[in-house]
């Protein structure tokens, strides 16, 4: 049985998302290094099994999702430095 994509209804499916399994065409699929922050930080080579393909909504997800995340470290490290200073200021 064809299965159609989910965004595209006239056009059949690629594939299927890795995320939300929905149906995809060849336009909608977009490929994406899934690694979360910290592996990302301490691996910067890039492994082929990393590599997924996603929904255009999972994607922008997917990107919030890191956002969220590296900007609460980001945030952790200066917070961590500014009391490192405070204290070896007094």
């Amino acid at each position: 049985m064809t299965k159609y994509c989910y965004i595209h209804p006239e056009k059949e499916a690629f594939k299927e998302c890795n995320k939300c399994g929905r149906p995809i065409c060849y336009d909608c699929a977009k490929s994406y290094w899934y690694s979360n922050t910290i592996s990302a930080m301490f691996s910067p080579q890039k492994d082929s099994k990393q590599k997924i393909i996603l929904c255009p909504r999972c994607l922008k997800r997917e990107k919030i999702k890191n956002f969220i995340v590296t900007s609460f470290l980001l945030i952790l490290i200066i917070g961590f430095i500014a009391a490192t200073i405070a204290i070896s200021a007094t």
